[in-house]
This record gives structure tokens, C-alpha cells and sequence, in this order.
């Protein structure tokens, strides 16, 4: 007969326990914290009814959820990460490129779309090509919003691809250093388009170049713009219309994180202006009645709107910005020259509803401009998003069609 020592319990137990820790700590992490970890919707539990059916398939579908979701997932990815970078000194994922002089770029959307950013913002979005195809599409947005007694507005913010593309390292594929150097001396088609008539487009490279080595002025760990950056992305627009910058405005120069980097959890402190005007107020029942008035329109439950009021506006009118991300921050810098504005988040719209989704927006208050806003590798969204405008019904037989349609 085998005897088993209380110490070979004990050890079997601890064993026992920690081989049980990745499953039964599943139950302690947050499924929010989850979903933004793997940039996703999680795999599902599959039906205990379907496993007689298709076992295979049963126990691939379990695989994906056990995946997604073993403890610590999280914490052993970031403390993997931070060995790579402040040990190894390499970056923590493949979609981050480490420039010289400090700079951070990412150079895609995930590890399965490399260099994806750089084509776009490079390559893809500065072609004459494009460039011709653009006149039609604003000339078609710009009809949509005449209809509607409102001005068209279109802003183009440069990225930090092309703004530093000079700084790109070795590493990145030769095609690439060479079109985002090309970039940043400021040769695009961008800069030599003439949009049709009634329509102000600002793309203000120029500005931005000129600005581009002050220090924070574009925080070199960022995706987005920021700070100084945003004032004078704005300031370049108000100059288009011979409006002066807002006199309340101010800039105070600090330290904070690598927006890039800290999605790892590594802390890369670098310079950043902050913006501060005591003029501008958020507006949380216009925030929250655009985001009812178009929830259902996106793909998701999530809508991100944002809502100003201006105590001291130069500009007595009420702007609606539709943007991608680069319009979360941007929408409180614009704000301080308008009356009011709103903003929409458009990253989860499908490209058919974007004229519904303005129709809504303006339904809610007297909108004097329409402001799309993207950055520069969304260029082509004008584009596809000129033909749900041009599609879109008049006036009246739209808030007909609307009003019938409301919950």
C-alpha cells in the first residue's frame, strides 16, 4: 500500500489549485476590460444542446471561450510586453513602430493588417487620382447641405505618419519610409485641391509643419492630436474664414502619457499641451438627445456624441461635426469659436445611414454647418459617403420618412 506524506498533500493540493486558477478566475475579470484587451467582440459559450450534433465543432467554439478569457490573460500579456520594451527594447506589439528621437507610430490596426496605416495615410489617400474623385463627392455633400440651409465644412488633420515621416527607422518596409518622407516635405494632392464652390477645406499641413518640432506639439507616443496640434489644425480653419483664434483659449505646457503605449500598461511620460477655455460648457442633455436620436443607426450599442455651448463664441452659429476618433478631442477646440456644436462619432456607421444620421442631428436644434472631420487616411469615406448624401431624399420627404419611422 502507497503512503502519501501530509507534505505530498499539501503540494498536490497547491498544484491542484493553481492548475485550477486560469478557469476558476475567469469569474474575477471585468468582460468590458476583455473586449478592449482583444480590440473585439468575445467568442461564446456554445449551447450544451449542440455538442450530440457536431462535437468537433462544439469543442472549438468552447476553445475560443476559454481563450478569450483565461486568467490572467491580461496582466501576463502586459507584463510580457513591458519585458519587450524596457528590457529587450523592442516594441511591444508589431503594429507599434519605434521611431528615432523618441517618436511611436503605429503602423497598422492590428498584427494582422502591418503596415495598414501607412498605406493609407501615406500612400492611398495622396494620389491625384482621389484627388479628382473628391471634387465630385463634396460637390455632392455640398448639395445635400445647401438643400438643408446648411454650409459644408470638410477638415483633413495630417497624421503623425506623415507629419514625422522622416523619422520612420529602418525596420519599415522601403515603399513606405520613402511616401511618408515624401509626406512630410508637404508633397500631396491635397494641398493643391480646389474643392467646388461653397465648400471650405482645410487640410493644414503648412501650419502643422511649421509647428511640428516644438515640443509637445504633437505628442510623439500619440495616435491622435492633441493639445497645441488641435489648435492649430482649428486655427487654420478659422483663417480660411478670416476669423481670429479665441482670445479666452489657453495652453499650458505638462507631462502625460504615450496614448499608444499606455494601451500596454507602459508608462512613457512625454510633453503635452493642454488646452483650457473657461468659455466652453459641456451640454449633457444635447449630448445625450443626439446620441438617442441616432443610436440605432450604428453597428453596436456604443455611441459616442459630444455637446458644447459657447458663453463668448465669435461666431454666431451651431455646428454639427461628424468625425471619426480624431473628432473626440477635436469637437471642444472647434467649439470655442461656434455657438454651439455637436459631435458624432462615425467609426461604427455603416457609410449608407450617414445622411440619415445628419438629418437626425440637425432635427434636434437649427444647424447653421455641417463639419466633417477625418483624418487623413478617411479621405475616401467622403467619397462613399457622397453617395448616401447624394441618394438621400428632399428635405420634407426625408422628415416625412423620418417621423414615421420614430419610436
Amino acid at each position: 500500500m502507497t503512503l502519501i506524506t501530509t507534505r505530498a498533500r499539501i503540494l498536490t493540493s497547491l498544484l491542484a489549485v493553481l492548475l485550477l486558477l486560469p478557469v476558476a478566475g475567469i469569474r474575477l475579470q471585468d468582460p468590458i476590460q476583455l473586449r478592449f484587451f482583444h480590440s473585439r467582440t468575445l467568442n461564446e459559450l456554445p449551447q450544451a444542446d449542440s455538442f450530440a450534433a457536431n462535437p468537433v465543432e462544439y469543442f472549438r467554439q468552447a476553445r475560443g471561450w476559454l481563450a478569450d478569457r483565461i486568467y490572467p490573460i491580461v496582466q501576463a500579456s502586459m507584463l510580457h510586453k513591458k519585458i519587450q520594451y524596457y528590457v529587450l527594447h523592442t516594441p511591444p506589439q508589431r503594429r507599434v513602430t519605434l521611431g528615432d528621437g523618441g517618436y511611436i507610430f503605429l503602423n497598422g490596426g492590428s498584427d494582422s493588417s502591418l503596415n495598414e496605416t501607412f498605406e493609407t495615410t501615406c500612400i492611398g489617400s495622396h494620389q491625384e487620382a482621389l484627388a479628382t474623385q473628391l471634387v465630385d463627392a463634396l460637390r455632392a455633400i455640398g448639395e445635400f447641405a445647401r438643400q438643408r440651409g446648411m454650409a459644408l465644412d470638410i477638415v483633413i488633420v495630417p497624421t503623425s505618419g506623415t507629419l514625422y515621416g522622416d523619422h520612420l527607422p529602418a525596420s519599415v518596409p522601403r515603399k513606405y519610409r520613402e511616401a511618408c518622407a515624401a509626406r512630410a516635405t508637404g508633397d500631396s494632392p491635397l494641398l493643391r485641391f480646389t474643392p467646388p464652390p461653397g465648400v471650405i477645406f482645410s487640410f493644414p499641413f503648412p501650419a502643422m509643419r511649421e509647428a511640428r518640432d516644438v515640443p509637445g506639439f504633437f505628442p510623439k507616443g500619440n495616435w491622435h492630436a492633441q493639445g497645441m496640434s488641435l489648435k492649430v489644425v482649428r486655427d487654420a480653419y478659422l483663417a480660411a474664414r478670416n476669423v481670429a483664434p479665441p482670445p479666452s483659449e489657453r495652453l499650458t505646457l505638462t507631462q502625460g502619457p504615450s496614448e499608444i503605449m499606455a494601451t500596454y500598461g507602459i508608462d512613457v511620460p512625454q510633453p503635452v499641451y493642454l488646452i483650457q477655455n473657461d468659455q466652453v460648457l459641456d451640454d449633457p442633455p444635447q449630448r445625450e438627445a443626439l446620441a438617442r436620436a441616432v443610436s440605432d443607426l450604428f453597428i453596436g450599442s456604443t455611441t459616442s456624441t459630444h455637446a458644447y455651448v459657447n458663453r463668448s463664441a465669435a461666431l454666431d452659429e451651431s455646428v454639427l461635426m461628424v468625425s471619426d476618433s480624431y473628432g473626440e478631442a477635436a469637437a471642444s477646440v472647434y467649439a470655442a469659436s461656434f455657438r454651439e456644436l455637436g459631435q458624432i462619432l462615425a467609426n461604427n456607421l455603416p457609410p449608407e445611414n450617414v445622411a440619415t444620421l445628419v438629418e437626425r442631428g440637425r432635427s434636434l436644434r437649427k444647424t447653421d454647418r455641417l463639419m466633417l472631420l477625418l483624418q487623413e487616411g478617411s479621405v475616401y469615406t467622403l467619397i462613399v459617403w457622397s453617395k448616401a448624401f447624394a441618394a438621400a431624399p428632399p428635405p420634407a420627404a426625408a422628415a416625412t420618412a423620418d417621423a414615421a419611422t420614430a419610436p
